[in-house]
C-alpha cells in the first residue's frame, strides 16, 4: 500500500534500490504528484483497486524511463537492440496510457466529511 516509509515498495520490483539516485528522486516526486491528483493517500487507502492502478501507472513510468536509458546505452534506435528496446518502450507507453484512461486524466477531489470541513473552517 502507499504508506509513508513503506520499505517493501522501495526494495522490490521496479521500485528497487537499483534505480539510479536521480531517477529514484524524480519517480518519488512523480509518484507524489500522481497520488495527489488521485485525491491523496487517504482516498487511495479507501480504494485498493485504484491504489493498485496508481502503482501500476507509476511502474509503467519507471519502465519507460529505464527503457529509454537502455536505448541510449545501446546506441539509439538505429542499432538492432535499440529497435527491440524501442518496441518495449512503446509497449510501456501504451500500458501507461491505458492505465491513465482507467484512472481518469483529471484530478480527483479529496473527499472530506462535514465535521472535518467545519473544524478546518473554525481553525482559520
Amino acid at each position: 500500500m502507499f504508506v509513508s516509509g513503506n520499505q517493501a515498495a522501495r526494495t522490490h520490483g521496479l521500485r528497487s534500490r537499483r534505480l539510479p539516485e536521480d531517477l529514484r528522486e524524480d519517480i518519488e516526486t512523480y509518484r507524489a504528484s500522481v497520488i495527489a491528483a488521485q485525491g491523496g493517500l487517504d482516498e487511495l487507502e479507501r480504494e485498493p483497486i485504484r491504489a493498485g492502478l496508481v502503482r501500476s501507472f507509476v511502474n509503467s513510468e519507471i519502465a519507460e524511463r529505464l527503457t529509454m536509458a537502455a536505448i541510449v546505452r545501446a546506441g539509439g534506435v538505429e542499432s538492432r537492440s535499440g529497435q527491440r528496446l524501442f518496441d518495449r518502450m512503446l509497449s510501456a507507453i501504451d500500458r501507461k496510457l491505458r492505465l491513465a484512461q482507467t484512472l481518469g486524466l483529471g484530478r480527483r477531489e479529496r473527499s472530506i466529511s462535514l465535521g472535518d470541513y467545519l473544524q478546518q473552517e473554525s481553525s482559520t
